[in-house]
């Protein structure tokens, strides 16, 4: 009898077998690594037993190892993935074409959005007063999102606000979602000023 299993029992021995191998499942399942299989039977004799938790104890040990490898992989991938991000982010940056601006924009949308009703008779006047090209448009596939619960329709609405980031000294836009209670359509308008020639 190994001197190492003195203290334990037959019936404390087995759940400590039972333990390992628990483990060592969940831990291959991480690893989708399946290498041995173990047989656990009931009556087996303590030598067995004691092989048999040895061998768990050094594949668990094995799979420790794999999962710090495993672990540091995918680290390293995450973070060359975020380095390509950055580049291409940077990327795009400089690509992203200059056009000349008719006026600053930031004083109309802080007045515009600082007024306690949001009307489109302030774009109007602007259009008046300045060279703006006023656009009103409405989005063809607003049917995808038929019946779709209102949540899903906003992400749609906050998907093309995130579109249009790079270019906001060009553009000013308003965007609005409305959903027709009597058939679940949703209809997505759009109201922008240009601020390029």
């Amino acid at each position: 009898m190994s001197s190492k299993y003195l203290k334990f029992n037959d019936e404390i021995l087995s759940k400590k077998i039972n333990g390992l191998y628990n483990q060592c499942k969940k831990m291959e399942d991480i690893l989708t690594h399946k290498t041995k299989d173990f047989e656990i039977k009931n009556y087996i004799s303590r030598e067995e037993m004691e092989n048999l938790c040895d061998e768990l104890t050094l594949y668990q040990n094995e799979l420790k190892n794999k999962e710090k490898e495993f672990k540091k992989l995918e680290a390293e991938k995450l973070k060359q993935e975020e380095e390509e991000k950055k580049k291409e982010a940077e990327l795009l940056k400089q690509q992203q074409p200059k056009f000349e601006i008719i006026n600053d924009l930031e004083p109309l949308k802080r007045n515009f959005f600082n007024k306690e009703e949001r009307s489109l008779d302030l774009l109007k006047t602007e259009l008046n007063n300045n060279n703006y090209k006023y656009y009103v448009i409405e989005y063809n596939y607003s049917n995808t999102m038929f019946g779709k619960p209102e949540y899903m329709a906003c992400n749609l609405m906050k998907g093309f606000v995130k579109r249009l980031d790079n270019y906001t000294k060009y553009l000013f836009g308003v965007f609005r979602c409305f959903n027709n209670k009597s058939n679940g359509d949703y209809i997505y308008v759009s109201y922008f000023l240009l601020n390029t020639p």
